[in-house]
């Protein structure tokens, strides 16, 4: 995810620069773009924050609880036993 941060705290001209899935992209979006931050302040002024980069990971499960498997996961066993997987919409850096 790529985006500035207004003098408010809010984010602006959000993109979702890389999907691991386009089902993920529009909601990737629309999640960010609901983030508010504490005002970044320059000599007491609010300021602006421009290029900012997000990571966001989705965990995808059945009705059961048991992770979904699909072609871009990167499954994580935890200490109960259970699986964390991730899908990843970053930035794609290089």
């Amino acid at each position: 995810m790529l985006y500035d941060i207004d003098r408010d705290g809010r984010t602006q001209n959000v993109e979702a620069t890389y999907c691991t899935d386009e089902v993920y992209r529009q909601e990737s979006i629309r999640t960010l773009s609901s983030w508010v931050y504490d005002k970044k302040r320059q000599d007491g002024t609010p300021v602006a924050a421009y290029n900012i980069t997000a990571s966001i990971a989705y965990r995808i499960e059945d009705m059961m609880g048991v992770p979904i498997s699909g072609p871009h996961e990167f499954m994580t066993p935890l200490s109960n036993g259970e699986y964390y997987m991730e899908r990843i919409c970053s930035p794609l850096i290089g």
